[in-house]
């Protein structure tokens, strides 16, 4: 928690009430986000968290296009198969807090209808990230193997929310596995359908 509220410079207001909203999500569960725990864990004043966000909604929605990002910039278009979940493994070892925020979203949102739309913009945003990576290795994805990758990501950026640190050496054994089997998907040896 910042104690000092000088200490946010001018300009990074925005991104450290996503980073609190995130903590505090990774941290606590979503019942725990409040405007008063977001100001607190940002610094921030509640006047900030509106003017940037209007509501406790509008800080989830920006914090999961803030994921989709970080996402999108691990497994780029120039990226190999392989490197799709090689960026996956990045994506959780440099922000761990990313996957355990998206897994209480996703579960919330199956309660919560307004975030559900949320959910699923984040998730079509995704697959998009996916095609584009397999598009740029290997020519147009099917759908089925669009999803089966989402769900492979998803899986393992679950496991390392549900254990922590310590399932990130699994992961890594799983992304090995992992590529072999995109190496054969690339090398035509297992067809895209």
């Amino acid at each position: 928690m910042t104690s000092d509220r000088t200490r946010i410079p001018y300009g990074s207001g925005r991104q450290a009430i996503i980073d609190a909203v995130l903590r505090v999500v990774a941290r606590d569960g979503m019942s725990a986000v409040t405007t008063r725990a977001l100001t607190a864990e940002s610094g921030m004043s509640q006047g900030a968290l509106q003017h940037h966000f209007g509501t406790v909604d509008g800080v989830f929605a920006a914090a999961l296009e803030y994921s989709s990002r970080v996402i999108a910039e691990n497994i780029g278009p120039s990226t190999t198969l392989e490197g799709i979940f090689d960026g996956i493994v990045g994506m959780l070892r440099d922000h761990p807090e990313l996957s355990t925020f998206q897994t209480e979203m996703f579960l919330e949102a199956r309660r919560v209808p307004h975030l559900a739309a949320l959910v699923a913009r984040y998730q079509d945003q995704y697959a998009e990230n996916l095609r584009v990576a397999i598009r740029a290795q290997v020519g147009e994805p099917s759908e089925s193997l669009v999803h089966l990758l989402m769900a492979v990501g998803d899986g393992i950026a679950y496991e390392v929310a549900m254990q922590g640190e310590r399932q990130l050496a699994v992961a890594d054994r799983q992304i090995e596995a992992l590529r072999r089997i995109l190496r054969a998907i690339s090398d035509g040896r297992i067809p895209l359908d």
